[in-house]
C-alpha cells in the first residue's frame, strides 16, 4: 500500500494533549509519521500513512473526543 500525506484541522489546543496523542499513535503504529502544528490557526494535524492506517488512526483520535476535519 502507498503512503500518503493527510492534513486535518483539529481542536487540539495544548502541547500536552498533542504529545499524548502522538505518543499513543506511535505505540500502536510505530512507522507512522505524525505531528500537530498548534501555532497554525487551524491547529493542523499531519499524518503520513496508508489509507487503512489513516482510517484506524482517525477512529482512535476521534475516540479521544478530538475533532478532525480533513483538508484538501
Amino acid at each position: 500500500m502507498e503512503i500518503e500525506v493527510f492534513v486535518y484541522k483539529s481542536n487540539v489546543k495544548s502541547n500536552k494533549l498533542a504529545e499524548r496523542i502522538i505518543f499513543e499513535i506511535n505505540k500502536k503504529f510505530p512507522i507512522i509519521r505524525t505531528n500537530f502544528d498548534l501555532e497554525d490557526i487551524d491547529k493542523i494535524y499531519r499524518l503520513e500513512a496508508t489509507q487503512l492506517e489513516k482510517k484506524e488512526i482517525e477512529k482512535f483520535i476521534r475516540n479521544q473526543n478530538i475533532e478532525l476535519i480533513e483538508l484538501e
